[in-house]
């Protein structure tokens, strides 16, 4: 009573057995997606040899929210110390700031990232110089 094992028929099983038995023509078949991708790359390629026709691409606008991150490290020191003498002042501060929206903040042990989302974007000019973009 020996069972004979039956290859499983179908549309991948015939795909993979045809791949299998014309290694040539699959592997012609993929430099030439190589080579058309390469004629049609957005990119400023130098060949002289290979005629270019790039797909324009356009840009797409930052739609998200205004914001602003800002890592404070303080090396060996607990959560809840960073939390009373760093994360705590600095959420205090920045929720009184014109046009904050919200304020989030974490404190790990050695550092504590704190994120605000604004209204209108920050424009940095100088270190410790803000100024509001209309």
């Amino acid at each position: 009573m020996s069972e004979k094992l039956v290859a499983p028929k179908g549309f991948w099983a015939d795909l993979i057995g045809f791949c299998l038995d014309n290694k040539l023509i699959i592997f012609l078949l993929v430099l030439l997606a190589i080579g058309w991708g390469a004629v049609v790359s957005p990119f400023d390629w130098q060949t002289s040899w290979l005629p270019r026709d790039p797909v324009p691409v356009d840009a797409i606008p930052d739609l998200g929210e205004n914001q602003q991150i800002i890592f404070t490290e303080w090396p060996g020191r607990s959560p809840q110390d960073l939390e009373d003498q760093v994360t705590y002042p600095l959420t205090s501060a920045l929720m009184g700031l014109p046009h904050v929206r919200t304020v989030r903040s974490y404190s790990f042990s050695g550092s504590a990232p704190s994120m605000f989302c604004s209204t209108r974007a920050l424009n940095f000019t100088t270190p410790g110089q803000e100024s509001w973009r209309n």
